[in-house]
């Protein structure tokens, strides 16, 4: 049967990898349709490697084609919507901004129902206008693009991409590949075949600031990147992490995940902090470090080498700070889940990685104190951020301002008798891929 489809997968700052190949979005739909990466020109190891396994063709572009400037009026919107994301009674999320997000009279003014309803009319406008390309509608058109698959919607690389493909008569998939999104920047900035969202709850939460999109064109599938964590497949047996980090099969693993050290500072302190605690504790246990997949540097190896009770994992990630593109190799994706279904318990601050713990059945501790064990600011506004607020009323996350509560909450830990899906996920159990492709290939 002739594959009478193209669909191209744009690939501009490498983290896309998870959802198009990870997922098996792309191997699934290469069985009847043709595919192709549309990618930045950047060198990285591991893509290499992803485009070995997975065998497909690439188109590279240069820079100027995947992220041309944004408008001047692109920003001023964004601060307007900021303030009327206020006015909704939600919370912004500032990329980590620890100032509190007080309502103030200029947020009223800003986001007030009419302000914000000609400023996005105005703001629609000039984007259709200021990011049509025809070089890229040719590079489309020669290429014999039917759909384009992009991972997100704010980025001047993906909202070129969908313009210049939407005037080309050519279908438009977008995914919301994060529960964060919402909060940093809420604006649909142009219209698609299919907008892929978690949940119910997200499509609700959209709607209610883009009331210039279709509801009919928001589809509730689930994240296709958890679909993995449901049924995980494991490929390594416990004891070879045994032999490759050093602990015994009685040791209790508690595995932390360090934040990026460009927003926080000397959080392997904290770490020592708390094996220096777990030692007054009646069990054995190995503290599994994994780095920040953003943290290249040794600093946190070199700190902790002739620790016994700590291994740092090893570092399976490849960023170019300055292009702003990071790949982690298929090998690290693999001994992440193998580590998560092995560990007793994750540690770390507020992050993605507690929903991923959730989906394999983890209690979750969460750290908000410092280096001296004391409550700390920023790490306390990262809980109580809205999306992450809904996570903190479940039995298997734990909140510890100190490490007091911390010892408390792994000795009193109970085993969780009823598994529940946090309602941000939506109830797809683990079918949401099976539920893209359908869409996407009867659209």
């Amino acid at each position: 049967m002739a594959k009478n489809r193209k669909f191209a997968f744009i690939i501009n700052y490498g983290i896309e990898y998870r959802m198009y190949l990870i997922s098996g979005l792309l191997e699934e739909l290469s069985k009847s349709n043709q595919v192709v990466v549309i990618r930045r020109d950047i060198e990285n190891k591991y893509f290499d490697e992803y485009k070995s396994i997975f065998d497909f063709e690439t188109i590279t572009l240069d820079n100027r084609l995947m992220n041309p400037k944004r408008t001047k009026l692109e920003n001023i919107f964004q601060s307007i919507r900021q303030s009327r994301i206020k006015l909704l009674g939600k919370t912004p999320f500032k990329n980590y901004n620890i100032k509190k997000n007080k309502l103030l009279f200029k947020d009223i003014i800003k986001g007030n129902f009419l302000t914000f309803n000609i400023a996005r009319l105005f703001t629609l406008k000039s984007i259709s206008k200021n990011y049509s390309d025809d070089e890229l509608k040719n590079i489309l058109k020669k290429g014999g693009i039917t759909d384009i698959v992009i991972s997100g919607y704010s980025s001047t690389c993906n909202i070129n991409f969908a313009i210049n493909s939407l005037a080309s008569n050519i279908k438009v998939w977008t995914f919301i590949n994060s529960w964060k999104d919402y909060y940093i920047n809420d604006f649909l900035p142009f219209k698609a075949n299919g907008f892929f969202v978690w949940s119910e709850s997200m499509k609700h939460d959209f709607l209610s600031t883009n009331t210039h999109i279709n509801k009919n064109i928001i589809y509730p599938t689930g994240n296709i990147v958890f679909d993995r964590f449901y049924n995980p497949i494991i490929s390594f047996k416990r004891e070879y992490y045994q032999n490759k980090y050093n602990f015994k099969n009685t040791d209790k693993l508690f595995l932390y995940c360090m934040l990026d050290p460009d927003r926080y500072q000397d959080e392997e302190k904290i770490i020592l902090l708390i094996s220096k605690k777990l030692k007054e504790t009646q069990f054995d246990f190995k503290i599994l470090v994994k780095k920040n997949p953003f943290d290249s540097s040794l600093k946190v190896n070199h700190f902790f080498k002739n620790n016994e009770d700590i291994s740092v994992l090893e570092h399976y990630s490849q960023r170019d700070k300055k292009n702003d593109f990071f790949i982690q190799s298929i090998n690290g994706e693999k001994e992440w889940i193998d580590l998560l279904a092995y560990s007793n318990y994750i540690l770390g601050a507020a992050s993605t990685v507690a929903l991923e713990a959730i989906m394999m059945k983890k209690p979750v501790l969460t750290i908000c104190f410092d280096k001296n064990g004391n409550e700390d600011r920023f790490l306390k506004t990262l809980c109580e951020v809205d999306f992450y607020k809904e996570l903190l009323k479940r039995e298997d996350i734990h909140v510890s301002s100190n490490t007091r509560q911390l010892l408390e909450k792994i000795s009193t830990n109970k085993k969780i008798l009823e598994f529940i899906v946090p309602s941000i996920l939506g109830i797809f159990e683990g079918k949401s891929l099976d539920k893209v492709i359908n869409i996407m290939e009867k659209k």
